[in-house]
């Protein structure tokens, strides 16, 4: 699956070894803490909706400052189905996320050089020889919408424009991980738990160590994560139990070069093996992303393995100088 984590294009992910080294397990899980669940539902604002060109100068700013996005508080349908109006008549290229008319939340995302890196193009024929296909509209309602960075559902299996995705990528590089995480977990609810993984990519470009961490979330069962059930005793009891978001599996990648990172030439900088990874490689399961079991040896999970992050975050941070 050629994508890259920013919503762009990346090298093609490698089949997994035969005996491959679990790269999570039940014990390694993380349920959102009940304290977090608000932070889901209400990510913290940095403003008010006034007016539409309110919002636009908010925009200018924020290309300005250079931050890729913006909390915007006590957001009406009518307000935000304006405002998508005003951005489609003028082509502009800014995302919007609509959390809901009862959160009254929108998070808008500003397509910064280091949130795009590695381009946006859609995926190549490799998606479409594997029946998983990219699909650029939004999903949901007038009442609450969202606009991924990236999203792939398969075909014909989930064929139609009313379709949820299976997989979700979204990224932020100032964007807070409080406003990724009410994404993902609208990406879960919206969706009726149609969407099934949710990939979250956050920089921390303050860092000297210019550290990247990616999560995969799923859905599980409370019960059935705490108790450190199997895969078919956890499917079973998510059948009778509440599903909450659950992160699956944390990779960081971090600058490991000889030099510190703002003393590094741009060579150093796009060259991968400057970047160290913990945890990898990054796991996408097949059955989740195709909704059915894989099928002879062309068909496999979707592995990124330590090389392609590295090259992932050479790319991510080599558009900042």
């Amino acid at each position: 699956m050629d994508v890259n984590l920013y919503g762009g294009s990346m090298a093609r992910p490698q089949k997994l070894a035969t005996s491959p080294t679990p790269p999570f397990s039940s014990s390694s899980t993380t349920l959102v803490p009940a304290t977090d669940v608000a932070a889901l539902l209400n990510p913290s604002p940095d403003a008010l909706f006034e007016s539409v060109d309110g919002i636009f100068a908010l925009i200018e700013n924020a290309i300005r400052t250079g931050d890729d996005s913006v909390v915007v508080a006590s957001t009406s349908a009518k307000q935000y189905n304006a405002l998508c109006r005003e951005r489609d008549a003028g082509g502009r290229k800014f995302r919007l996320f609509y959390l809901g008319t009862q959160t009254r939340i929108l998070i808008i995302t500003v397509p910064a050089a280091a949130h795009e890196a590695g381009g946006s193009d859609c995926p190549d024929g490799s998606y479409h020889e594997l029946e998983l296909v990219r699909c650029c509209d939004p999903r949901g309602s007038v009442q609450s919408r969202g606009e991924a960075d990236g999203n792939f559902l398969p075909f014909p299996a989930r064929a139609g424009a009313d379709q949820w995705p299976t997989i979700v990528f979204e990224a932020g590089y100032s964007q807070s991980e409080e406003s990724l995480r009410a994404k993902m977990n609208w990406w879960f609810q919206a969706s009726n738990h149609n969407v099934k993984i949710v990939v979250l990519a956050k920089a921390f470009p303050q860092t000297p160590e210019k550290r990247l961490k990616i999560e995969q979330w799923q859905e599980r069962s409370a019960e059935a994560v705490r108790s450190g059930a199997t895969a078919t005793r956890r499917s079973t009891a998510a059948a009778g139990a509440a599903l909450q978001p659950t992160c699956l599996q944390t990779t960081h990648i971090s600058w490991a070069g000889l030099v510190p990172f703002r003393e590094a030439t741009l060579a150093q900088v796009t060259d991968r093996q400057q970047y160290n990874v913990v945890r990898a490689p990054l796991v996408l399961e097949f059955g989740l992303a195709f909704l059915r079991p894989a099928v002879g040896p062309r068909e496999h999970d979707f592995e990124f393995p330590t090389e392609l992050l590295q090259h992932y975050a050479a790319s991510v941070w080599s558009s900042t100088r």
